[in-house]
């Protein structure tokens, strides 16, 4: 929209649809197990019920070996904290008393704070702001990383609420409301420390590029440096060091060593296929605007003056160079600060749709939704599956130790069976002991040929509606060292979980 435009009319049923759409596509899998990094964020909220102040004072195995958690986790404390706080009012004091199913109701209120920030913010931009908001939220991308219990859609849901807030703060000329938007980088990046090295930056270009500028305000943008210099001087008093020059250590770049940029390139490949298959609507509208060819062209001029143009192309950019070049691998759930932008940026233009135009974007927003349902289903059958293999391994034990190797949900179930997780460098097999495997699972060890007195192999019910997550496939929902695709439709290969009974000589 132009500067002497009248931002579109505020529709609180519009609103209303667009927070409760995500939410009511992820009612049913509330019964999903702990699944993939969710044990890292319960574990850690355990402990905050122990130690309030000291959240990441234990170790755990996740990489073979047991270390610090502060080590393993690459995430601040802040949805763990979300966590303990509802286990302390519940009075859960045992592993066994954390519900998936209220974990999950939990996640619904971030879930719904993004359809309704998607909304707000795409009205700055757009007469067509609740296809926008809604295409932002339902598609694989989002509704899958809703499923989960990490931390990616609680620091999308404040970092929208931090934009909305500071847009309308810059709209009105109202320093309370610039101020909340300000503050608001503090919990979401306690979520995710994206936040805070992405909105700082894209704040800052808002005050600055867009119509409503407003200079004076980005001094409030030190406000959560400040928070930060707090949190890193805990974590140095705690830990020895700041948990966030940690987490930037660990990250790298993938260009080639070699000066070729040839692996650079296929980041950019395997970052085109997640965004195809997970957003398909940032690829079909484009198509559906030739029916129109002459409008689209005039409005894409129209649009690439446009000062608000500019802001949606910087916010797009900032986090594909967090992809590329920071990030050390990528993922769907990386690519959520995506959605709002990129679906936004669709629909920039001064009128609402016309008939024809609406009438296939809409259809475009209802396969995204059935895609996306079907992908919670592949992932919640995944999460079963892990969560009976652990159900599954006590079985096996008649003396001795119950080792295994893997990790994710299978980890979090089995050791509240009895399973000890294999550590590389402290663990000793003995004769009568049994080691389990997930063959389907991360950080995998097997252990020595000559120990091994038998195995069984156990299959357990193939994937019906598509995979997620497996080598052997080539899907990577949750890293793409997994399988440079997100989701690969079709019956997958039965999970396996292989036992090895130890007999030393």
């Amino acid at each position: 929209m132009t500067k002497d435009e009248a931002q579109p009319p505020f529709s609180l049923p519009m609103l209303v649809l667009c927070a409760l759409a995500p939410v009511l596509c992820l009612l049913p899998f509330i019964t999903k197990p702990i699944h993939i990094d969710d044990p890292l964020f319960i574990w850690t909220a355990q402990h905050i019920l122990q130690t309030p102040l000291d959240f990441y004072g234990f170790d755990v195995n996740w990489y073979r070996s047991a270390a610090p958690i502060f080590e393993v986790q690459q995430n601040p404390p802040g949805l763990s904290y979300y966590f303990a706080a509802i286990a302390a009012l519940l009075g859960w004091t045992t592993p066994a008393d954390w519900s998936e199913s209220i974990l999950h109701i939990l996640m619904f209120l971030p879930a719904a704070l993004c359809g309704a920030m998607a909304y707000t913010i795409a009205r700055h931009f757009t007469p067509n702001a609740s296809l926008a908001a809604l295409l932002a939220t339902l598609n694989p991308a989002f509704l899958v990383s809703a499923s989960t219990l990490m931390s990616d859609i609680p620091m999308l849901a404040f970092f929208l609420c931090s934009i909305a807030t500071w847009l309308h703060g810059l709209k009105t000329k109202s320093y309370g409301w610039l101020f909340l938007g300000a503050i608001l980088i503090i919990p979401a990046f306690l979520c995710k420390y994206f936040a805070l090295i992405s909105l700082i930056p894209l704040l800052a270009a808002a005050a600055i590029l867009l119509p409503t500028r407003n200079f004076k305000a980005i001094p409030l943008l030190i406000l959560p440096l400040l928070a930060l210099l707090a949190y890193e001087y805990h974590c140095i008093r705690l830990y020895g060091q700041g948990h966030f020059l940690h987490t930037l250590g660990y990250t790298e770049s993938f260009i080639g060593d070699d000066g070729t940029g040839e692996t650079f390139l296929t980041k950019i490949r395997i970052t085109l296929q997640f965004m195809l298959v997970l957003a398909p609507a940032m690829f079909l509208i484009p198509i559906i605007n030739l029916i129109y060819p002459k409008q689209f062209i005039k409005e894409c001029s129209a649009a690439l003056k446009s000062l608000n143009t500019h802001f949606l192309i910087l916010w797009i950019g900032g986090t594909l160079v967090f992809v590329l070049f920071i990030n050390h691998f990528i993922n769907a759930r990386i690519l959520l600060p995506l959605l709002v932008p990129g679906t936004v940026v669709l629909f920039l233009g001064n009128s609402p749709l016309k008939t024809a135009k609406k009438i296939a974007c809409y259809s475009i927003l209802f396969l995204s939704t059935v895609l996306s349902v079907i992908t919670l289903q592949a992932d919640y059958f995944h999460a079963w599956n892990a969560h009976n293999m652990a159900m599954e391994a006590p079985k096996y034990i008649k003396e001795g130790t119950l080792w295994f190797s893997g990790h994710w949900g299978f980890q979090y179930y089995l050791e509240q069976y009895g399973g000890e997780a294999y550590d590389l460098e402290q663990s000793q097999l003995k004769s009568g002991d049994v080691f389990i495997l997930p063959k389907n699972n991360t950080n995998l060890l097997t252990p020595p040929t000559e120990l091994i007195q038998a195995e069984t192999c156990i299959e357990f019910p193939a994937t019906p509606l598509g995979i997620l997550m497996n080598k052997e496939a080539n899907a990577g929902f949750y890293s793409h060292l997994f399988g440079a695709w997100p989701y690969i439709p079709g019956l997958s290969e039965p999970e396996r979980l292989v036992v090895y009974e130890i007999d030393i000589p």
